[in-house]
C-alpha cells in the first residue's frame, strides 16, 4: 500500500525531495544556477530555499563561500 503525504506548502514539499548539495563546487554551482534562472537576489533565493539570511549566509561563510551583491553571485572568498 502505498502512502500519501500531504504537504502544507510547496516549500514544504521542495525541501522534503531536494536537498543543498554540501559539496561546495556544487552547492556553488547550484546556487548560481537558481540565482540566474529563478531568483532577484539573495534574499529571494533564501525565501526560495525556505531558510533564514543570516543562518544561510552563515553557512555559506562556512563553506568558502558569499553572496555578492554587485555581481548577483555567490562566489569563492
Amino acid at each position: 500500500m502505498q502512502k500519501e503525504f500531504v504537504y502544507k506548502s510547496a516549500a514544504a514539499c521542495y525541501n522534503v525531495v531536494m536537498e543543498l548539495p554540501m559539496d561546495p563546487a556544487m552547492l556553488y554551482s547550484y546556487l548560481n544556477t537558481l540565482l540566474r534562472d529563478e531568483c532577484d537576489g539573495f534574499s529571494s533565493l533564501c525565501e526560495r530555499l525556505d531558510l533564514d539570511p543570516e543562518t544561510f549566509s552563515d553557512a555559506l561563510s562556512a563553506a568558502g563561500l558569499f553572496y555578492d551583491a554587485a555581481q548577483k553571485r555567490v562566489i569563492f572568498k
